[in-house]
């Protein structure tokens, strides 16, 4: 009789989660392209589950004429929104719980989002650092033990880059005062010199 009524009451979950009402996870999506105007329309827009890093367990739409994306029956939980266009993207850390949620997404083609996207990738726990590199880039090993101490990848870029290279000193500086905040300064013995924007950085901080 207790074997009965436990899988009874395993199977009456079940049953609850599987038609359990979920959430609207809605709002719109702007890319800001290189000619300075906006596109709304067929920008793909995912839902990932954020315990998901390489984002199998997701879902999809593509933005309406408006710029309109919208997921329903997101159950509770912590979730992934990321814009993408190509590849370029920008990712927003969403909670999904009681009640439904709107959010806006934008995408600057040219950069100058970064050091907004630069604050999400921290929370997210994703963020990375750009060094000048090169043709070849060059990797001299201390990018592996910054990553392994700090938490946070090199990117090494050759000679091709996007037009949003031009912000990568303002997605940088960001990183410098995050881990200033956390760290103190033993970061600082184990930057590559040409880390983008630290000179700058350190200007800064010497005037302030």
């Amino acid at each position: 009789m207790k074997t009965s009524l436990t899988v009874l009451a395993i199977c009456l979950l079940s049953f609850s989660n599987l038609f359990s009402q979920g959430h609207k996870v809605s709002g719109t999506a702007v890319m800001k392209n290189d000619n300075d105007s906006l596109e709304y329309k067929n920008l793909l827009v995912l839902l990932i589950n954020k315990q998901d890093s390489i984002a199998i367990d997701c879902v999809y739409v593509l933005t309406d004429s408006l710029g309109n994306y919208c997921f329903n029956d997101v159950q509770s939980g912590e979730y992934v929104l990321e814009l993408r266009y190509f590849l370029d993207n920008r990712r927003y850390p969403v909670y999904v719980g009681e009640d439904d949620l709107s959010l806006e997404l934008f995408i600057d083609l040219n950069g100058s989002d970064l050091a907004e996207q630069a604050k999400r990738d921290i929370e997210l726990g994703e963020a990375v650092i750009f060094a000048e590199g090169g043709e070849p880039p060059i990797i001299y090993g201390v990018e592996k033990t910054f990553e392994q101490k700090f938490g946070i990848q090199y990117i090494v870029p050759g000679c091709v880059r996007g037009p949003d290279s031009n912000y990568w000193p303002d997605y940088n500086m960001v990183i410098f005062n995050y881990l200033t905040e956390r760290f103190g300064n033993k970061w600082k013995a184990f930057l590559r010199k040409d880390t983008v924007g630290y000179k700058q950085w350190k200007r800064n901080k010497k005037h302030r």
